[in-house]
């Protein structure tokens, strides 16, 4: 068929709510409160209709795939495969069912689809991406959509793997067997992080994205038993620092002496045949997943996108408890791209994970090989200042670029992005070159659906899945007259005669700016004629026991029309329904089970329906559906769906774990011969239990599952619970360095509490650190040049700088510390001791004023860094090149070396780090500094660094280690390390030495004149 312009017009408009502002130009904000869902809205122009599920015929869509005669594909998380002729088309073919290998159980289904662009050429296919409902060597259905050792915490869970196939279109059904292009090469062993999108690329390759399959609540290694210990087989162990399990099956491509599967990877393969492309990476390895991978370090890549014109992949990756993350592949056939997952999140080392000391984030840290992402935004921080988008939960749910249509001209190119907890969609229009220009993001809209796809049907419009709505939407595009929306709410719509009906109309609009609905008119009694009310709700009687359709009619200012119908049932009523076991009661509105529960415990239900006309309804029309409600305070909550039950009277289910004050709810579905339907829910509230989190001394930071926290910590969480709790071997506490001794209160793991009704305690106990007895000297040097070593002994002076007399603003020890570099703003270098002189800055360089001084591993030259960012090599310093122009976003107050000299890094003062030469990438605070940097130091001899900011407050990268800050007493200037790496010394402007780690302190210097430079 043709996939026609005025098919789609006629799909039914339904605009979400008033369009509030103009996109062009302008961003579109909410009310920026905190707490409240953003109320739906669309820009000017814009309009969003239900093409698809407005008649119930989707239950919970997932993806949505565009043949190119019109032919729509619809996705439904149970493993069922819809097709439909055209947007109008409500009566949908089954075109694949493959429920009984599909694992519908958490977030795990059938969530990948995609439509052969050659569909209409030779490949008449359609490729499915699910969870397969079985652990690796075993056959669906194994767990039969249940988890009968749900997530009770982390030793449990129902481990499975996933299948890609591919389905061939023959009339309005499918091949009788799919083609299996790959199967059995996942593995995941929780219910989040699974396998997501599926897609044809511009290259005709199939790419395929998937999570590593690791549970959430805690740091996860591979040490959880699910249900016997490391039912994926990974290798290392179960142990730190060996361990290779867990969130760490995402970094399986970087260990290459073990079988690879293809957990938090993107790959790209033959459509024909699941093998690996030769132009990939590792398209000539002979392990088969090893040729299949062209990026991996994610965390849940749910879905990506090919920007357009490009063979570029754009991924929304799915963050745990830090960031969500844009990344980007370059191109496929370019040396791989390792995002970092688990070892880091967003732009820096992930902190929990980077405590443990695993081996392979290690390994990483040094190399310095992960990719950062283009764009992330944290956890409860906007991505637009006052976009009014809620902050409590996100997730980054879907991602698509605009190819061009019917939208105004300047959205070509331009990315959408949606997080589907925010309730926001944001606009990120290209720069020059066709890149998303993220300094001109936007907020598009915001929206109340649970977006989980998005994707450009054959006009160029977008589409999305709504899958809790059980519906596919557009967004239309035109500043012509639309027809209004007509809304009826009937009530009731069924029951004995004489019934009487109220109707209402007041949820119809038009979606035109500055249009508005100026009449009514209703057909009440089904004779086809609007002549019986004209109000907005009327109310109506109905005395013959059969059925009637009832329509309206509304019309706008442009005399443009639309309806809607409802059908009345007299003397039909629905079934009434009673939840027998478990045994509750009614509170309000609100059923709630007599009884608390606990993490693990069975739970047995059982209902009837019974119905006036046809008796006790069969439990072959029965539907239970088990739904729990992630919640971040008594009233904001999200609903997750976890189990369905068929065609059940009585059956039963397992508590699975929750974060307190989430909770579950069980719905019972029956519905009658007649198709009408009634519903109750039954909610069971979680007996709550107290955990406590002590230490000695107290202030140490602790790791509570994936929250870091400070003793002493108390949280309200459910009876039952395993939360893992575990201390760093070494931290500052205080402002000394303590040691890790013992952690009471905790399993045989020495990490896992199990929080009874009664509660539980942790307790973690650290010793002061046995600190050297001989400690490396210090200088600290004033803005009048004077400086002085403090060494164990006492305090000496270090000779004057010849021909003085200049303002110094930086200092720098030559590595056996005989010597000293002092140097001006102006650029002048001073020397003393063994320090050679090897240059200085010209007038014709002086273009900004020097602001640092770093000698080189041999003291044989050094470099000077400018405020503007310019480097300056001396001696045998090598210049590697430095940020200039617009590159440099603030004044460049340091500049650090590599251990070897072949590199150095630049920082400025709003946090940004840039590598130059082997120096490696391990983040910056850009974008979440709250104050100014004040200075960089490295750590000896390894891959990492400390960035110093006011008031003294220290971040630490790549191998660095976090040792404490000062944060309060006095303004601080710089920052230098230990010889070990394990401390550093921060220095007051009046002198003052504050320590930490196995720094000590050797003494201050307390002059009027400020101290400027710590060496």
């Amino acid at each position: 068929m043709t996939f026609s312009r005025s098919a789609w017009m006629r799909g039914r408009l339904i605009l979400i709510a008033t369009l509030i502002g103009a996109i062009v130009g302008s961003p579109i904000l909410s009310d920026g409160s905190a707490n409240a869902i953003p109320e739906p809205a669309a820009p000017v122009g814009f309009s969003i209709e239900t093409v698809l599920g407005d008649h119930g015929e989707l239950t919970l869509p997932t993806a949505v795939a565009f043949a190119p005669d019109g032919t729509i594909f619809v996705a439904e998380k149970s493993g069922i495969i819809k097709r439909f002729d055209d947007p109008d088309d409500s009566i949908p073919q089954i075109f694949a069912d493959m429920s009984t290998e599909v694992y519908d159980y958490g977030d795990k289904g059938l969530l990948g689809l995609a439509v052969d662009p050659m569909f209409l050429d030779g490949r008449p296919y359609v490729y499915a991406a699910y969870s397969y409902d079985a652990p690796p060597g075993q056959v669906a259905p194994y767990w039969g959509d249940a988890c009968p050792a749900p997530i009770s915490g982390p030793a449990d869970g129902c481990t499975t793997t996933a299948k890609v196939v591919r389905l061939t279109v023959v009339g309005m059904s499918t091949m009788t067997t799919p083609i299996t292009l790959i199967h059995d090469q996942w593995c995941q062993q929780f219910a989040t992080n699974t396998i997501g999108h599926v897609a044809v690329g511009p290259d005709g390759y199939l790419y395929v994205s998937s999570g590593e399959g690791s549970y959430e609540g805690a740091v996860d290694y591979g040490q959880f038993a699910t249900p016997s210990l490391n039912p994926c087989k990974d290798p290392g162990g179960t142990s730190p620092p060996a361990a290779q399990g867990g969130a760490l099956r995402s970094q399986d491509i970087a260990t290459i002496a073990d079988a690879e599967r293809l957990d938090g990877a993107v790959i790209r393969v033959d459509p024909d045949t699941g093998i690996g492309a030769s132009s990939n990476p590792f398209g000539g390895a002979a392990d088969p997943n090893r040729r299949r991978v062209i990026a991996y370090g994610l965390h849940n890549p749910s879905r990506f996108t090919f920007r357009p014109g490009t063979n570029e992949v754009w991924i929304a990756d799915a963050g745990r408890t830090g960031h969500e993350e844009i990344n980007k592949i370059a191109s496929p056939a370019t040396p791989i791209d390792n995002f970092g997952w688990p070892c880091y999140e967003g732009d820096a080392p992930q902190a929990s994970y980077q405590a443990v000391g695993l081996n392979l984030c290690n390994s990483l840290y040094a190399s310095g090989a992960a990719q950062p992402p283009q764009f992330s935004y944290q956890h409860n921080a906007p991505v637009i200042s006052g976009d009014g988008c809620t902050t409590s939960r996100s997730e980054i749910s879907a991602i698509e670029f605009y190819r061009g249509g019917d939208y105004p001209a300047g959205f070509d190119g331009a990315m959408f992005a949606v997080d589907k907890f925010r309730k926001c969609v944001w606009l990120v229009r290209p720069n020059l070159v066709g890149f998303p220009d993220w300094d001109k993001r936007q907020l598009f809209m915001a929206h109340d659906r649970d977006i989980r796809d998005l994707d450009v049907g054959p006009s160029g419009d977008l589409f999305w899945v709504d899958s809790a709505g059980g519906r596919v939407e557009r967004l239309k595009y035109s500043l012509s007259n639309t027809a209004p929306a007509a809304r009826i709410i009937a009530t009731p719509t069924s029951g004995s005669t004489p019934l009487t009906v109220s109707f209402d109309s007041s949820g119809s609009h038009d979606p035109d700016i500055g249009d508005r609905i100026v009449a009514v008119a209703w057909d009440l009694d089904g004779d086809g004629s609007f002549d019986d009310s004209t109000a907005t709700n009327p109310v109506w009687s109905y005395t013959n026991p059969s059925p009637v359709t009832v329509s309206l009619r509304v019309t706008d200012t442009a005399d443009a029309n639309g309806y809607d119908t409802v059908t009345i049932m007299p003397s039909a009523t629905p079934p009434e329904l009673w939840i027998l076991n478990p045994a509750n009661h009614t509170n309000g509105d609100t059923i709630i089970a007599d009884d608390l529960y606990s993490i693990g415990d069975s739970v047995s239900f059982t209902g009837i329906a019974v119905d006036a006309e046809d008796g006790v309804v069969n439990a072959s029309n029965y539907r239970w559906e088990l739904t729990k409600h992630d919640c971040v305070s008594e009233v904001e909550c999200g609903p997750e769906l976890l189990q369905t039950f068929n065609n059940l009277a009585t059956a039963s289910f397992v508590i699975p774990a929750h974060d307190y004050p989430s909770h579950l709810e069980l719905k019972f579905v029956a519905t009658d011969s007649a198709g009408f339907s009634s519903s109750k829910v039954v909610r069971f509230g979680a007996q709550p239990a107290s955990l406590t989190v002590t230490s000695e001394p107290t202030g140490a930071e602790v790791t509570v599952d994936a929250a870091t926290v400070t003793t002493p910590y108390s949280a309200t969480v459910i009876a039952n619970s395993r939360i893992e709790v575990s201390g760093a071997a070494t931290q500052d506490i205080a402002g000394t360095s303590h040691d890790w001794v013992s952690t009471s209160g905790v399993g045989p793991d020495g990490r896992t509490v199990t929080v009874s009704s009664a509660g539980a305690t942790a307790h973690i106990t650290y010793s002061p650190t046995i600190r050297p007895v001989i400690m490396p000297p210090y200088r600290i040097t004033g803005a009048d040049g004077l400086t002085f070593n403090f060494a164990q002994g006492g305090r000496t002076e270090v000779a004057p700088p010849v021909g003085g007399g200049f303002t110094t603003v930086a200092a720098a020890s030559n590595p056996s510390r005989n010597g000293l570099w002092r140097v001006g703003a102006g650029g002048r270098v001073k020397v003393s001791g063994a320090a050679r002189f090897h240059g200085t800055i010209t007038t014709a360089q002086q273009v900004a004023p020097v602001v640092d001084i770093e000698s080189t591993g041999t003291g044989d030259g050094y470099w000077l860094l400018l405020a503007n960012g310019n480097v300056h090599a001396f001696g045998d310093a090598t210049n590697f090149g430095h940020p200039t122009g617009p590159q440099v976003r603030a004044h460049a107050v340091g500049l650090v070396r590599t251990p070897d000299s072949a590199g150095y890094w630049v920082a400025s003062r709003r946090g940004d780090v840039y590598k130059f030469g082997n120096a490696a990438r391990l983040g910056s605070l850009a974008n979440t500094l709250h104050g100014s940097v004040l200075g960089i130091a490295a750590v000896p001899n390894a891959q990492g660094y400390w960035i110093l900011s006011d008031p003294g407050i220290v971040n630490a990268f790549g191998a660095a280690r976090n040792f404490g800050s000062r944060t309060s007493g006095v303004s601080t200037v710089a920052i230098a390390p230990t010889p070990t790496g394990s401390g550093y010394w921060i220095l007051g402007s009046g002198g003052t030495i504050f320590s930490f780690g196995d720094a000590f302190r050797l003494g201050n210097w307390r002059r009027p004149q400020s101290a400027v430079a710590l060496s």
